[in-house]
């Protein structure tokens, strides 16, 4: 998900998505939005930052301390995976999604559980 010499904390990615997306790179837009929903993630302790972990497996483990957001986190995953590994173009409305799902999941309360993010 991540260059390796990409060190940007969330909200430093995030703004870079915002930035993009008023510039009209709508791809630009989705692949830092997601990259600032991951990183946001590991910053807050919510979901550790495992290394080489995918889009998906970490939208997987975000459900467990965000499970109202489940379906909004496997679909921006599904884009960030489209655009980047795929070659598909993103749209306003891709983008517009994955930067409402960031927001959401930056701003929401995580749920309690017992359940770990990362499995044993």
């Amino acid at each position: 998900m991540f260059d390796d010499d990409d060190l940007r904390p969330a909200g430093a990615i995030a703004e870079d998505a915002r930035a993009a997306l008023r510039a009209g790179d709508w791809s630009r837009a989705v692949l830092d939005g997601y990259r600032a929903l991951a990183r946001g993630l590991g910053e807050r302790d919510l979901v550790p930052d495992v290394p080489g972990a995918t889009a998906r497996a970490i939208a997987g483990r975000a459900t467990v301390v965000f499970p109202a957001e489940a379906a909004r986190l496997e679909r921006a995953a599904a884009t960030f995976d489209e655009v980047r590994y795929l070659g598909a173009e993103a749209t306003e409305r891709t983008a517009r999604d994955v930067l409402d799902t960031e927001h959401a999941v930056r701003t929401a309360r995580p749920a309690r559980t017992t359940t770990t993010a990362v499995p044993a």
